[in-house]
């Protein structure tokens, strides 16, 4: 229906009702004060029941695939073959492709330019499934057939929509799976080396969304609610730039211009198809990432309908920030079937964001690109079809492959390169690899030694840098053809105890899993008491072994005890709520807490602000203020707390056990867990030990008399 009358700013719809198609959208929204999210969340129930979310306009099979053979002028039938590419000329050629206008079927020409030359289109979008139906046939500048590229079913819908917008007035454009000859590896790999240049060099990138639904009412209602939520909240961008912490917002927007959604638009139906077009899949794709940063001009495409791409980028940051309620997020992501987490998008558009918003809004022109090691671990959850190409596609915005020396290459295997590029990382910079690789011993790569990079993302929170090594020089090399890597440094302690792992819920939308995780963080403080000897100094070791920061002091007048009786309480008194109505939580809790508050009582006795009596009395203003910022302050998810031989009390990565040892590594800014083998070491994680914060284990020696040859494998 939309290529109907797309093409005429003043078509109607509706049948005889003349109402110009531009004015249409504000027919969809009434006056009416916001409802509270108690109703809303019963009106968006309904609408959610209401709208099919499987009915978008597709690819026109039948005019797609009938290419396989041309129709001369004399009315024969003559076999068309796929095109043969013809090779590229020079280092710095590309294949950009013209779109013509016939609607019956998609026909193109392709011509060789200096990427230099720029003038053309750059193509954002999901290859989606590596079958290819469809086809495109090629002509030349004569108009002879030269032969038909197969297509994915994404990318035809992609160049229907292109080739019929009228927002896109030029029909020139690079696109990888065409511009590229996909059965030439090394042209593949030049070209994905000239990616930085190819989307810098772009008149503009688009992104597309995918195409439009085909009711079109739905679709129009959704894509005004996007407009309006931007226009709204537009003055809020400015603070968020500014911001050290945007996380704060969430907490409080008290300092933001605009802090509630505008009238009726809480309200409005259109809700979950918003959801969808912005959480798209173009939102898990690691290509996005170089596709969306390197052009200064980016729009994005759904159906026929540009929008614009800060405009789309800005919901899940306005989620993040908690300035749109969330329900109307949650109640659509588990059906959008994406791992993770909203937060986890949001983490990644942020930087994407804050980069474009530099350069639109004020003229930065700085690259702001990471270094090729922070780009691998920020980036690792998202997706590519190819393993390679998880350092492959993010090479456009690293700024140092050039001096590493990495080149694509698809003819290198998926572990030799991943191999390969960790060395380069760990001998030209330094452990920031090391730490970001932590507990992947959990899920071993066969071929991959414990401290190299293996395309995973990282696991749970990292603890804060506490340089517990005087040299900030990082003294390594590798041996066995680079399988083990020797770096200098010291074996301190061994692992005598540790508690269970702390799952992460960041993100988590469930209550199950905050449940689970307070009663973790419960369970693991009983498991340390009922491990020591209590003394009055084991509660300000806890709280920095939970909190696993040295820039962290508490945020009072009152001792450590009191300040992890006020942290027990909080989260006792927040899993009695989440547990009512829980049968299966409920009793275990219960059983739980009676075993912990004795022993809480005889260590925390001492102190003259705790009576044991008030444990499950609601807590006063001052004591869910403290208790509340000691809560956010703990570094947990994915982590342990264990006791080494020596009586010190660490925070390991989940997967450490008894009999690892603790290390302090040449260069490290932080502890590392190793697991013996042998002679060797295998990697386990980063650890945070208080005591050695700040070089304290090398006060009376230096590393010359007590570091040694570490091996790693």
């Amino acid at each position: 229906m939309l290529s109907h009358y797309t093409h005429c700013r003043h078509c109607t719809v509706g049948g005889n009702s003349a109402v110009p198609l531009t004015f249409l959208p504000f027919l969809f929204f009434l006056p009416a004060s916001t409802a509270t999210l108690a109703a809303f969340e019963n009106r968006y129930e309904e609408m959610d029941q209401s709208l099919n979310f499987e009915d978008d306009v597709r690819p026109e099979v039948s005019s797609a695939m009938d290419i396989t053979y041309e129709i001369r002028d004399d009315g024969s039938n003559t076999e068309v073959n796929e095109y043969e590419y013809y090779p590229l000329e020079g280092e710095n050629m590309i294949r950009v492709l013209i779109l013509h206008e016939n609607k019956s079927r998609l026909e193109c020409s392709i011509r060789h330019i200096k990427v230099s030359d720029g003038g053309y289109q750059a193509l954002s979008y999901e290859w989606g499934s590596s079958n290819t139906p469809f086809r495109i046939l090629v002509r030349n500048e004569k108009n002879a057939v030269m032969g038909f590229i197969p297509l994915s079913i994404n990318l035809t819908s992609a160049l229907q929509d292109l080739r019929d917008s009228p927002d896109v007035s030029s029909k020139t454009f690079w696109i990888d799976q065409i511009s590229i000859n996909q059965n030439n590896v090394v042209e593949k790999g030049h070209q994905v080396f000239l990616m930085r240049k190819i989307y810098r060099r772009a008149a503009r990138v688009i992104t597309y969304l995918g195409p439009h639904q085909s009711n079109i009412e739905e679709e129009l209602r959704a894509l005004d609610l996007l407009n309006r939520v931007d226009h709204h909240f537009r003055p809020n961008y400015r603070y968020f730039m500014s911001s050290k912490s945007i996380r704060s917002y969430s907490h409080d927007s008290s300092p933001l211009p605009v802090r509630g959604l505008p009238d009726l638009v809480d309200r409005n139906s259109a809700w979950p198809l918003l959801v969808r077009i912005v959480y798209g899949a173009w939102t898990r794709r690691l290509w996005m990432v170089q596709e969306n940063t390197l052009c200064p001009d980016t729009i994005m495409l759904r159906g026929h309908r540009e929008i614009d791409w800060m405009t789309v980028a800005a919901v899940p940051i306005l989620f993040y920030t908690c300035l749109i309620p969330s329900v109307l997020l949650e109640r659509e992501w588990t059906a959008l079937g994406i791992s993770g987490n909203p937060d986890g998008v949001f983490s990644r558009m942020w930087l994407t964001w804050r980069s474009r918003w530099s350069h639109v809004y004020n003229n930065d022109s700085g690259d702001r690109l990471g270094s090729l090691q922070s780009n691998l671990c920020f980036y690792a959850a998202l997706e590519c079809r190819d393993p390679r190409d998880k350092i492959y596609a993010i090479m456009g915005v690293s700024s140092d492959v050039e001096k590493m020396g990495v080149v694509p290459d698809y003819m290198v295997t998926q572990e030799d390169l991943f191999l390969d590029v960790s060395t380069r990382i760990y001998l030209s910079q330094d452990l920031y690899l090391l730490e970001n690789v932590s507990g992947q011993i959990a899920q071993p790569h066969a071929n991959l030694p414990s401290w190299s990079y293996t395309g995973s993302a990282p696991q749970g929170s990292g603890v804060a840098p506490h340089y517990p090594h005087p040299s900030t020089r990082v003294e390594l090399c590798f041996e066995d053809q680079n399988k083990v890597m020797v770096i200098r440094g010291r074996v301190i302690d061994k692992v005598r105890f540790v508690t269970n792992g702390i799952d992460s819920v960041i993100g988590a939308r469930d209550t199950s899993a905050h449940i689970q995780v307070r009663e973790q963080i419960l369970q693991a403080i009983a498991a340390i008491f009922n491990e020591v000897q209590l003394s009055s100094d084991i509660p300000s070791q806890l709280l920095y072994a939970l909190i696993a920061d040295p820039s962290w002091s508490l945020p009072g007048p009152a001792d450590a005890s009191t300040y992890l009786w006020y942290l027990c309480r909080n989260v006792a008194i927040r899993l009695a709520k989440l547990t009512a109505g829980h049968a299966e939580h409920e009793s275990s809790f219960r059983d739980m807490v009676s075993q912990l508050l004795p022993t809480l009582h005889k260590l925390l006795k001492s102190s003259k602000n705790i009576v044991p009596e008030e444990f499950w009395s609601p807590l006063t203003r001052n004591e869910f203020r403290i208790s509340s910022a000691v809560f956010r302050r703990l570094t947990m998810y994915d982590r342990s707390i264990s006791i080494t031989e020596d009586g010190r009390f660490c925070n390991v990565a989940a997967q450490a056990r008894r009999g690892d040892v603790i290390a302090l590594l040449a260069g490290g800014r932080k502890s590392y867990v190793l697991r013996p083998t042998g002679n060797k070491y295998m990697y386990v994680g980063t650890a945070y030990v208080h005591d050695f914060a700040n070089g304290v284990a090398y006060k009376e020696v230096s590393p010359e008399e007590v570091d040694e040859e570490i091996r790693l494998i």
